[in-house]
């Protein structure tokens, strides 16, 4: 089946997603014209921590990946290996991205342990790795106001979609395994919806990551994550010591 924007879409709601809406705060945003600055806002505002683009910024058109304008809107979706993502930023500043839970995934991961591949779909999260995924995300952010000149507030709403039943785990085997179950029982996690002044953003925006996780795993009664390791793995991410 030819991949596209909406084969996607429906690929990445097959299991867990995250889903990210960024937005402006006022109705006196200038309009992002012309609309093709869009691909540039969002190429310089893209970063890359660990080898994966956030969010991805196809280079090129293949038959996994594609960018291009559609209308008042920059679309952009990839569909290779655990990587799946859909994103879109409008004229007016708003920006949405969907993207996969890469541990749905990992069975076309050509580079993961035989392990990973055994993990079935809609039953773990991986701790680091949504460390690293709500660090990124913030880390973007704070790129995109600065890129997009968004005028005093931005607003960020953050879902994690199919969690239900879903165990946190640790990957590393280097690492201290958790003791005992942390399970979400709701079928989606949705984040306190936030509004930040653009001058906070642009320099605590760790910080405000790190509220955001610690959220994430009391929402899977993880009551006392390690609140140093965690600081440590944004710490490591951001300063590409992986």
């Amino acid at each position: 089946m030819k991949k596209d924007f909406q084969s996607t879409l429906a690929t990445i709601k097959a299991h867990g997603y995250w889903k990210i809406h960024v937005y402006p705060n006022s109705i006196n945003f200038m309009p992002i014209e012309p609309i093709n600055k869009g691909k540039e806002i969002i190429r310089s505002a893209s970063i890359r921590f660990r080898g994966w683009d956030y969010p991805h910024f196809p280079t090129q058109v293949l038959d996994h990946q594609n960018i291009y304008i559609a209308g008042d809107k920059v679309e952009a979706w990839i569909d290779y290996n655990q990587f799946k993502e859909i994103w879109r930023l409008y004229n007016t500043g708003q920006f949405i991205h969907l993207f996969a839970l890469r541990e749905d995934w990992f069975k076309e991961g050509s580079l993961l342990s035989p392990r990973l591949k055994e993990i079935p779909p809609g039953t773990a999260l991986e701790i680091i790795g949504a460390v690293y995924s709500i660090t990124e995300i913030y880390a973007f952010i704070r790129n995109l106001v600065q890129a997009v000149l968004y005028k005093n507030e931005v607003v960020v709403e953050i879902t994690l979609v199919g969690t239900k039943n879903r165990n946190l785990f640790i990957s590393d085997p280097l690492r201290m395994p958790l003791i005992g179950e942390h399970k979400s029982v709701m079928n989606k996690v949705v984040f306190p919806k936030k509004v930040y002044k653009i001058q906070d953003l642009e320099t605590n925006y760790l910080d405000f990551a790190f509220e955001q996780i610690v959220y994430l795993f009391n929402q899977f009664n993880w009551d006392n994550p390690n609140i140093e390791a965690i600081k440590e793995d944004q710490k490591k991410l951001i300063e590409r010591r992986l």
